[in-house]
C-alpha cells in the first residue's frame, strides 16, 4: 500500500526524486523513486504501474522501465495484460517490467491453499510470450509471497519478479534478482542487481556472497531476539549453545554460539516463523 507520508519522509531522508501513485483502499499504490544524478523521464501512469525512461550514467544508453502491480480482480488484471501488449508493440528501447504481478507463470510456484485457475496462468504466460519477456535470474527463497490463516495452514506463491527483453538481457546481462526475507509483511521485497556486484559495489558483493553459501569476513553476525519466539527456533539455538559449550575462549565461543545460530535458524522452514508473526512483532 502506497503511503504518501512514509514515501514523501523516505525520499527526503534519501534526498531522491519521486512519483506515487495512491492506493485504493489496503491494496495497490505505486511508487517509483530515484537517486538526483539519474536521468528518469516519467512516461505515464496509472493504478498498476509506472511507465518510465531511465538512463543511469550519461554515457550509457536509456531504456524503458514498467513498475508494475497487478490487480487482484482477475476480471481487471485482462485489462492490465492488454495495457502491457500495447506497450510492447509500441516501445523501441530496451525494456524492464518488474514488481507484484499477483500470478503465477507456472502450478509449481503455488503451494498451499492458494489457488490460480489455470486459465489465469495460462494468459500470464501468453502476455509474457507475446511481449517477448524473460524471466531474470533469480536467488533466495523460490516463493515471494506467504500467508497464514488458521484453517488453511500457510500459502505461498511467487508473484513478485522482474521481466526483460532481449535487448535489456544484452544490455545488463549480469542482472540477477535477489529476494529477501521479511516478518513484517506477506511479501518478500526483491532486489534487482542491475550488474555484476565485483567491481562496482561491495554491498551487492556481500550478498552475492551470501546467496552462494559463504560469508564476507567483515560481516558482522548479531543474534535475533525474535528466534527465541519460535519452538522450532528455541530448540536450534539450545543445541548450538549447548554444542559450543567448550570451545576455547569465552569470546570465541560467544561468535561460535551466536554465528551457528543464525545459520541454523535461518535455515528453519521460513512458514513457521511466519505463523507466528503477531507474537514476534
Amino acid at each position: 500500500m502506497y503511503s504518501a507520508s512514509v514515501i514523501e519522509n523516505v525520499k527526503n531522508k534519501l534526498g531522491f526524486h519521486d512519483i506515487g501513485v495512491h492506493s485504493k483502499g489496503n491494496s495497490g499504490g505505486l511508487a517509483l523513486l530515484w537517486k538526483k544524478h539519474v536521468n528518469v523521464v516519467v512516461q505515464g501512469y496509472s493504478q498498476c504501474c509506472i511507465d518510465s525512461s531511465i538512463q543511469l550514467e550519461p554515457s550509457k544508453p536509456m531504456w524503458h522501465f514498467t513498475g508494475y502491480y497487478g490487480d487482484l480482480d482477475s476480471a481487471k488484471s485482462k485489462d492490465s495484460w492488454h495495457y502491457l501488449k500495447n506497450l510492447a508493440a509500441r516501445l523501441k528501447r530496451p525494456w524492464l517490467c518488474a514488481g507484484d504481478f499477483n500470478e503465477v507463470l507456472r502450478p509449481e510456484e503455488v503451494d498451499g491453499a492458494s489457488q490460480h485457475p489455470n486459465w489465469q496462468i495460462q494468459d500470464f504466460r501468453s502476455v509474457q510470450e507475446s511481449c517477448g519477456l524473460s524471466k531474470l535470474i533469480f536467488l533466495g527463497n523460490p516463493f515471494t509471497w506467504m500467508c497464514y490463516r488458521k484453517r488453511h495452514g500457510v500459502s505461498r506463491a511467487n508473484l513478485n519478479r522482474a521481466l526483460a527483453g532481449a535487448e535489456w538481457l544484452s544490455l545488463l546481462p549480469t542482472a540477477k534478482v535477489y529476494n529477501f526475507w521479511s516478518v513484517s509483511y506477506d511479501h518478500r521485497p526483491i532486489k534487482i542487481q542491475l550488474e555484476s556486484a565485483g567491481a562496482r559495489d561491495d554491498r551487492g558483493k556481500l550478498l552475492t556472497e551470501i546467496h552462494r553459501g559463504t560469508r564476507h569476513r567483515k560481516e558482522k553476525i548479531h543474534f535475533e531476539t525474535m528466534w527465541s519466539k519460535v519452538t522450532e527456533c528455541e530448540n536450534v539455538i539450545r543445541h548450538v549453545w549447548d554444542a559450543h559449550k567448550h570451545s576455547n575462549g569465552e569470546g570465541g565461543k560467544l561468535a561460535k554460539q551466536n554465528r551457528g545460530m543464525q545459520e541454523r535458524v535461518v535455515a528453519v522452514e521460513p512458514c513457521n516463523i511466519w505463523e507466528h508473526k503477531e507474537t514476534i512483532r
